[in-house]
Protein backbone atom coordinates (compact mmCIF):
# COMPACT_ATOMS: atom_id res chain seq x y z
CA UNK A 1 0.00 0.00 0.00
CA UNK A 2 1.14 3.66 -1.04
CA UNK A 3 0.36 6.43 1.33
CA UNK A 4 0.17 9.80 -0.81
CA UNK A 5 -0.17 13.11 0.73
CA UNK A 6 -1.90 16.50 -0.91
CA UNK A 7 -0.70 19.88 -0.02
CA UNK A 8 -3.48 20.36 1.89
CA UNK A 9 -2.85 17.87 4.17
CA UNK A 10 -0.44 19.68 6.05
CA UNK A 11 -2.35 22.93 5.68
CA UNK A 12 -2.91 22.58 10.02
CA UNK A 13 0.75 22.21 10.57
CA UNK A 14 0.16 18.43 11.63
CA UNK A 15 3.23 16.50 10.91
CA UNK A 16 2.54 13.13 8.60
CA UNK A 17 4.00 11.18 11.80
CA UNK A 18 1.54 12.56 13.74
CA UNK A 19 -1.03 11.79 10.95
CA UNK A 20 0.23 8.27 10.92
CA UNK A 21 0.23 7.76 14.35
CA UNK A 22 -3.49 8.90 14.41
CA UNK A 23 -4.72 6.64 11.42
CA UNK A 24 -2.73 3.95 12.68
CA UNK A 25 -4.13 4.26 16.69
CA UNK A 26 -7.88 5.33 15.23
CA UNK A 27 -10.23 6.03 18.60
CA UNK A 28 -13.19 5.64 15.38
CA UNK A 29 -13.11 5.30 11.94
CA UNK A 30 -16.06 6.17 9.73
CA UNK A 31 -15.23 4.36 6.04
CA UNK A 32 -16.79 6.02 3.34
CA UNK A 33 -17.67 9.34 5.47
CA UNK A 34 -18.12 12.02 2.78
CA UNK A 35 -18.58 12.69 -0.52
CA UNK A 36 -15.84 14.70 -1.90
CA UNK A 37 -15.80 18.44 -2.52
CA UNK A 38 -13.89 18.05 -6.32
CA UNK A 39 -17.03 16.41 -7.81
CA UNK A 40 -15.73 12.81 -8.41
CA UNK A 41 -18.17 11.10 -6.11
CA UNK A 42 -15.16 9.70 -4.37
CA UNK A 43 -15.89 9.07 -0.12
CA UNK A 44 -13.34 10.12 2.04
CA UNK A 45 -12.95 7.54 4.96
CA UNK A 46 -12.79 9.43 8.40
CA UNK A 47 -9.86 8.36 11.10
CA UNK A 48 -10.08 10.28 14.65
CA UNK A 49 -7.01 9.11 16.14
CA UNK A 50 -4.61 10.83 19.37
CA UNK A 51 -1.26 12.94 18.31
CA UNK A 52 1.77 10.73 19.30
CA UNK A 53 2.87 13.24 22.35
CA UNK A 54 0.15 14.74 24.25
CA UNK A 55 -2.96 12.34 23.22
CA UNK A 56 -5.02 15.38 21.47
CA UNK A 57 -6.86 13.33 18.91
CA UNK A 58 -6.62 14.86 15.29
CA UNK A 59 -9.19 13.87 12.40
CA UNK A 60 -7.91 12.72 9.37
CA UNK A 61 -9.64 12.47 6.05
CA UNK A 62 -8.04 10.04 3.16
CA UNK A 63 -9.21 8.63 -0.09
CA UNK A 64 -8.50 5.01 -1.36
CA UNK A 65 -7.76 4.55 -4.16
CA UNK A 66 -7.30 1.66 -6.89
CA UNK A 67 -5.25 -0.43 -6.10
CA UNK A 68 -4.49 -0.40 -2.31
CA UNK A 69 -3.46 3.41 -2.16
CA UNK A 70 -4.17 5.96 0.50
CA UNK A 71 -4.31 9.44 -0.48
CA UNK A 72 -4.81 12.20 2.37
CA UNK A 73 -5.45 15.35 2.08
CA UNK A 74 -6.69 16.28 5.98
CA UNK A 75 -5.80 16.61 8.77
CA UNK A 76 -6.23 19.23 12.26
CA UNK A 77 -7.29 18.81 15.55
CA UNK A 78 -10.29 17.17 16.33
CA UNK A 79 -13.27 19.83 15.81
CA UNK A 80 -16.42 19.72 17.99
CA UNK A 81 -18.90 18.67 14.85
CA UNK A 82 -17.15 14.93 14.78
CA UNK A 83 -16.90 14.55 18.77
CA UNK A 84 -20.60 13.21 18.94
CA UNK A 85 -19.27 9.96 17.03
CA UNK A 86 -16.37 8.98 19.69
CA UNK A 87 -19.10 9.75 21.85
CA UNK A 88 -21.35 7.60 21.39
CA UNK A 89 -19.07 4.36 21.15
CA UNK A 90 -18.12 5.53 25.51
Amino acid sequence: MAIRWTNSASKHGITRDETLYAMQNPVHVEPEFDESREGTGERADLFIGPRRLGGELLEVMAHRRAPRDLVVFHAMPLRRKFMWMIQEEE
